[in-house]
C-alpha cells in the first residue's frame, strides 16, 4: 500500500473545512525554527520563561520538575534521554503532552527525585535536547496540568504577498469567528506514515498479525527512502529468516517487535505487548481519534450546528478555561432552553464522544452520524476494552466539536506570514492553520509542498 501526501487527510478522517474562502497555500516547518511552541501549566508556569531562568539547586518534593527545550526531536526520544540521564524508567517520566517533532518546543517534564540533575544537554547534529531543573511537584505531570499552548509560527511560500496576503488572512479569520473544528491533528497519526490508527484498529479487531505487518511494513511515498527500502527488504525476508537487523538503528519500535518475532515466531500479540505502554495506548487512542475526525467531517459537510445544544446532545459545564467540569449529561425537552442559555454565556458546551468502552453516544443527529461511522467501520464501542492488551484499553472521553483560539495576531512579510496565538490543551495548531492554508498536500505541514 502506497500513500501520497494528497491522501493523508482523508486517511486521518479530516475531510472538511469550516471556512469557504480560498486558502493562502504555503508551508509550515520549512525550518524547525519556523514552528515554536511552549506550554502553560494550570499553576501559571510558562515553559519558555522557566527554561530561560537559572536552574534550581535544591528540591525537597517527591518529584522534580524540569523545563526542557527540544529541537527537531520526537517527544518520546526526549523522554528517553531524560530517563537515561536520571537512571529511571521511561514510564516514570511525566509529561503534559506530545509536541511536534519538527519544531522548537518548550515543555515540562517530571521525574522522581531519587536522582536529580540541575541541567543536561544532548546534541545529535540538528537534533538537540536541553533540560533544566525548575522546581518540585507532589505528583507526576499529566495532561491535566496543562492549560494551554502558545505558538509562534511562520507560514512560508504562500501564493499571496503583502496586502493580498493580509486581505486573505483577514477574510478567513472573520469567517472563523474565533473558533475552528476541533479535529485531532495529523501528528496523532503521522504525516509521512499515517499508520498509528491502522495498527490500533487491527489490535481492536484481534488481528495481531495485521497490526504487526502494518507497523513493520506499510510504507508511503513520503517516508525517507532509506527507511522505506529497509521495510521492503525485511518484508521480502518475512517468514524466511530473522528480520530485526533491518530496523536498526533508528526504527527502534519496529526493532522491538521484529526481535521478539525472530525469537518467538508467530507470537504477534506478545510482540505488540513488548512495546512501551505510551505507544500501545497511542495506537488505540489514534483509532478513536480517527473515528472522531470522520464523524466531525461528516457533521461539517452536512452543516450540523455544532455549538448550540439540540435535544439528545451530550453537554457539560465548563470552567473558566473552557474545560469540562464534572460529568456530561443529555439534553432533553425539559432542559433544552436552559442548556441553550448557559451555552450562550459560555458556561456550558456541546461534547462529542472520543470512542471508548464507556462512551455515551448522543441521541441527536450528531449521534446518528457517529453510529453511521461505527457501522461502516464494523466496530462496537465495547471493543475498546481491549481484553488482549488491557493496559492499552480506553474508557473514552469527551471533546468539544469546536475549539477557540486567543491572542491571535499576524504579520505578513513578502509571501510569508508570522502567526502568534494560544490554544487550549488538546487542540492542534496545524488544524487551525489548515483553515488559512488549504494546501494541496498534507506535506505542506512538514515543510514540503508536493509528495
Amino acid at each position: 500500500m502506497m500513500i501520497s501526501g494528497e491522501d493523508v487527510e482523508r486517511i486521518c478522517g479530516i475531510e472538511a473545512y469550516a471556512t469557504k474562502a480560498e486558502g493562502i497555500g504555503g508551508v509550515l516547518k520549512h525550518r524547525p525554527e519556523d514552528f515554536v511552541v511552549w506550554e502553560h501549566l494550570v499553576n501559571g508556569l510558562n515553559a519558555r520563561e522557566e527554561f530561560e531562568k537559572p536552574a534550581q539547586k535544591l528540591i525537597t518534593s517527591p518529584y522534580a520538575l524540569y523545563a526542557a527545550r527540544k529541537k527537531n526531536m520526537e517527544t518520546l526520544a526526549a523522554i528517553k534521554l531524560l530517563a537515561e540521564h536520571l537512571d529511571v524508567k521511561i514510564s516514570h517520566v511525566g509529561i503534559c503532552g506530545i509536541k511536534d517533532r519538527r519544531s522548537i518546543s518548550y515543555m515540562f517534564l517530571s521525574a522522581p527525585t531519587r536522582k536529580v540533575v540541575r541541567s543536561m544537554s544532548v546534541c545529535f547534529g540538528e537534533k538537540k535536547f536541553e533540560a533544566r531543573l525548575v522546581g518540585g511537584a507532589a505528583r507526576p505531570l499529566n495532561s491535566r496540568w496543562l492549560v494551554a499552548n502558545s505558538f509562534d509560527i511562520v507560514i512560508s511560500h504562500t501564493n499571496r504577498s503583502d496586502d493580498a496576503l493580509m486581505e486573505a488572512f483577514s477574510h478567513i479569520l472573520n469567517e472563523l469567528g474565533g473558533a475552528f473544528p476541533n479535529f485531532f491533528g495529523h501528528q496523532r497519526f503521522g504525516i509521512t506514515r499515517p499508520i498509528t490508527h491502522l495498527v490500533g484498529k487491527a489490535i481492536l479487531n484481534g488481528d495481531y498479525e495485521l497490526a504487526v505487518r502494518t507497523l513493520l511494513f506499510l510504507s508511503t511515498k513520503m517516508e525517507v527512502s532509506y527507511n522505506r527500502e529497509r521495510r521492503i527488504a525485511a518484508y521480502q525476508k518475512w517468514g524466511r529468516g530473522e528480520i530485526a537487523e533491518y530496523f536498526k538503528p533508528n526504527l527502534r519500535y519496529e526493532y522491538i517487535v521484529a526481535r521478539h518475532l525472530d525469537m518467538h515466531g508467530g507470537d504477534y500479540l506478545g510482540a505488540l505487548r513488548r512495546l512501551p505502554l505510551r505507544l500501545k495506548k497511542l495506537f488505540i487512542h489514534a483509532y478513536a481519534s480517527y473515528l472522531f475526525n470522520k464523524a466531525l467531517s461528516r457533521m461539517l459537510r452536512e452543516g450540523v450546528v455544532l455549538n448550540e445544544p439540540e435535544a439528545g446532545d451530550i453537554v457539560g459545564r465548563l470552567d473558566h478555561n473552557g474545560f469540562l467540569v464534572g460529568r456530561v449529561f443529555q439534553v432533553h425537552a425539559g432542559n433544552l432552553a436552559a442548556c441553550r442559555r448557559y451555552a450562550a454565556k459560555g458556561e456550558l458546551g456541546v461534547f462529542l464522544p472520543v470512542m471508548g468502552y464507556r462512551a455515551v453516544i448522543p441521541r441527536s443527529r450528531k449521534g446518528e452520524i457517529i453510529r453511521e461511522v461505527l457501522e461502516e467501520e464494523g466496530l462496537e464501542p465495547g471493543l475498546f476494552a481491549c481484553p488482549s492488551i488491557p493496559e492499552a484499553r480506553t474508557p473514552g472521553e469527551y471533546r468539544t466539536p469546536l475549539t477557540h483560539f486567543t491572542s491571535l495576531d499576524y504579520q505578513p512579510t513578502g509571501n510569508s506570514v508570522r502567526v502568534r496565538f494560544t490554544l487550549p490543551r488538546g487542540s492542534y495548531a496545524t488544524i487551525l492553520l489548515r483553515e488559512f492554508m488549504k494546501p494541496d498536500s498534507a506535506l505542506a505541514y512538514i515543510g514540503r509542498v508536493k509528495s
